[in-house]
């Protein structure tokens, strides 16, 4: 009797699990599909190459983000 409750509890929890699982899932493409947000990851996505790429060499010519500090 204990085995037939605890797999009835199972069986039940995995398929409302798998079920909650693809609600986020479709959830999460609508949201990354969205041309509207492609465009904003794009313009970020721009802005970071822009700043890193933008940035002064240092006296050596290294990049400053490859510069690690001395104690």
């Amino acid at each position: 009797m204990t085995a037939g409750v605890f797999a009835t509890g199972y069986v039940l929890g995995a398929r409302a699990g798998r079920e909650r699982y693809e609600e986020i899932r479709r959830a999460w493409e609508r949201i990354t599909n969205h041309p509207r947000i492609k465009e904003i990851v794009v313009r970020v996505e721009d802005r970071a190459m822009n700043a890193y790429n933008d940035t002064t060499p240092s006296d050596n010519g290294a990049h400053p983000a490859n510069r690690t500090k001395l104690a």
